[in-house]
């Protein structure tokens, strides 16, 4: 069983607090949404981003150096998501605050890749791995999401954790020392996790 990041941000929350939990499963969600009590609830956006164009190349390459030759031929391509995991008190947004956080949240030129509670990956089939800050802490990154959002009239927004997605369109399943080392590549063990 394999908890979303924001699930698991929301226990954390839940844990540091102890507040009860209330767990609500958005229908055909990839994600869990979890409220950390009556009034604070997670919503997700999530943005499909280009990947670097030597991302696949790189993981290729560091398969076939360490012996993993055949898994570097199964892997297709890779795209690349991000997801924002937004902690919201006091129930949720009104249409003007949503509006507000999405074009936040939204590339400039580009506002239809930004979809709240659908990831681009829902359909696909391949090997999704999810990374994000390690939930003992506040990134920086939240830290300054937060205080733009509080600057532009959202004070509902408390935490905005932002998560890495990628999808492995492979021919087949990778061996598990495979999986383990494209893990190893694409996030660092000491600030994040899946």
């Amino acid at each position: 069983f394999h908890q979303s990041i924001s699930s698991i941000l929301t226990i954390a929350f839940a844990l540091r607090n102890r507040i009860s939990l209330h767990i609500r499963v958005v229908k055909d969600s990839p994600t869990t949404c979890v409220m950390a009590s009556k009034n604070s609830m997670i919503i997700h956006y999530y943005r499909e981003t280009e990947p670097s164009h030597s991302l696949l190349p790189s993981i290729t390459e560091h398969l076939k150096t360490i012996g993993l030759g055949d898994d570097a031929s199964l892997i297709s391509t890779i795209r690349t998501e991000s997801c924002f995991n937004v902690q919201i008190e006091g129930g949720d947004l009104d249409a003007t605050s949503k509006s507000r956080l999405e074009w936040l949240l939204a590339e400039t030129f580009d506002h239809a890749k930004l979809r709240y509670e659908e990831s681009a990956f829902q359909d696909n089939s391949g090997l999704l791995m999810e990374f994000g800050p390690r939930m003992t802490f506040t990134s920086a990154f939240s830290s300054n999401a937060v205080s733009i959002c509080q600057a532009c009239g959202l004070t509902q927004i408390n935490r905005l954790e932002l998560s890495k997605r990628y999808l492995l369109n492979n021919t087949a399943s990778l061996s598990e020392a495979g999986v383990k080392a494209v893990r190893s590549m694409l996030h660092d063990r000491m600030t994040e996790q899946e």
